[in-house]
C-alpha cells in the first residue's frame, strides 16, 4: 500500500504548524506573567526569597529549552512540507495547473508564520530551449497560489493588477487572500484608484496591512540586483510596461497609452554552466488559471518593460519561503 499525499495534506500541515506556534507563543507570554507576578510577590517572603528566586530560574531554564524544541519541531516539520510539495510536484505534474479550492482569508487574529532565517526553496535542474538550465523553486506551485483572472470581485472593478500582485505575495507568505479581499481593503482604506490602481507606495500599504509583511519600495535597482532576492526567497512585485512583455494581450507599445502594470516576480532560470539568467518567470494576474499567468520571459524584454516604468519594485524585507 503506497503513501497518498496531496498539497492539501502539505498546506494543512504548514497550518497546523503556525498554530502550534501561535499556541505556544501564548503559553509562552503566560509564563513571563505568571514569573512577574512570582517575582513581585517574592518581596515580602522574607527568609524564603531564595527558595522563591531558585524555582523561578529553574522554571526560566526549563522554558528556554522548551522554545528550542519547539522551534526544532516546527523548523523540521515545515521542511518536510516542503519535501513533500517537491515530490508531487516531480512525481505528479498533473497537478501542477490543477485549479486550487479557494479558501476564506486567513484573519488578522490568524497571523500566520512569517520571515525565515533562508529560503527553504532549491533549484530543480530543467532542459530550456536546449541548454541545461537550473529553476529556482518550484513557480508552478506558486502560480497556483497566486490570484489570476483579475477583475472577479464585488465591486466589479477591473484594474486590479497591483491588487493582485499584493494578494500573491500575501499568498507566498501562507495567506489565503482572493482578490476581493485586497480589493475590498484598499478600497476601505483608500488605498487604490476608483479602477483599482495602485502605486508601490500603495502595495507596501496593503501588505504591511493586511499581513504584517514589511516591504521596501525601490527605484532604479537593477533587475538582476532584484532575481538575487527572488532566489533569497522574498517576495517581489515589479512595475512594468506591459506591452513589451505580451502585446498578444496588452497590444503594442503606444508612448501616449504605456501600458502599466504589476506582476509578480516569481523565479529565475539560470544557466547551469554559468550562472548566466536565461528567464525571468512571473506570474500576470490577467492569466485566466495558473498556467496563463505563470510566464517565462526573456531576460532583456523584462528588463525593458521594468525600465521604461523607472525600475520600481516592491520587495518583502522577510523571507518568506
Amino acid at each position: 500500500m503506497g503513501l497518498s499525499i496531496s498539497l492539501e495534506t502539505v498546506e494543512m500541515l504548514r497550518h497546523t504548524m503556525a498554530e502550534m506556534k501561535k499556541n505556544y507563543d501564548c503559553i509562552h507570554e503566560e509564563g513571563i506573567r505568571l514569573q512577574n507576578k512570582l517575582e513581585e510577590s517574592a518581596i515580602g517572603l522574607g527568609p524564603h526569597v531564595s527558595y522563591v528566586q531558585d524555582i523561578i530560574k529553574k522554571n526560566k531554564g526549563l522554558e528556554a529549552e522548551a522554545e528550542k524544541d519547539v522551534e526544532y519541531l516546527i523548523k523540521r516539520m515545515l521542511e518536510l512540507a516542503n519535501q513533500m510539495e517537491a515530490y508531487i510536484l516531480q512525481n505528479e505534474p498533473g497537478i501542477r495547473f490543477a485549479k486550487v479550492k479557494e479558501q476564506p482569508a486567513v484573519s488578522k487574529e490568524e497571523q500566520v508564520q512569517i520571515g525565515l532565517l533562508q529560503t527553504k526553496q532549491t533549484y530543480q535542474p530543467i532542459f530550456l530551449d536546449g541548454r541545461e538550465c537550473k529553476l529556482f523553486d518550484h513557480p508552478d506551485l506558486i502560480a497556483q497560489r497566486g490570484v489570476y483572472s483579475q477583475g472577479h470581485n464585488s465591486l466589479g472593478i477591473d484594474g486590479t493588477c497591483g491588487l493582485c500582485s499584493s494578494a500573491t505575495v500575501m499568498n507566498i507568505a501562507g495567506y489565503q487572500y482572493n482578490e476581493d479581499d485586497v480589493v475590498v481593503y484598499a478600497m476601505k482604506n483608500k488605498l487604490c484608484t476608483e479602477s483599482g490602481g495602485t502605486s508601490a507606495r500603495h502595495r507596501k500599504q496593503i501588505i504591511e496591512g493586511m499581513a504584517k509583511v514589511s516591504m521596501t519600495t525601490t527605484v532604479g535597482t537593477s533587475l538582476q540586483d532584484i532575481a538575487s532576492l527572488v532566489e533569497q526567497g522574498k517576495g517581489v512585485i515589479l512595475a512594468i510596461e506591459a506591452s513589451y512583455v505580451n502585446p498578444e494581450w496588452y497590444g503594442p507599445y503606444d508612448p501616449m497609452q504605456p501600458s502599466g502594470h504589476a506582476v509578480t516576480l516569481a523565479s529565475v532560470v539560470r544557466d547551469a554552466k554559468t550562472n548566466e539568467i536565461v528567464k525571468y518567470v512571473i506570474i500576470d494576474s490577467n492569466g485566466k488559471n495558473p498556467e496563463e499567468a505563470r510566464q517565462f520571459v526573456e531576460p532583456k524584454v523584462l528588463e525593458k518593460a521594468f525600465g521604461a516604468l523607472g525600475a520600481e519594485a516592491n520587495i518583502t524585507n522577510e523571507i518568506l519561503h
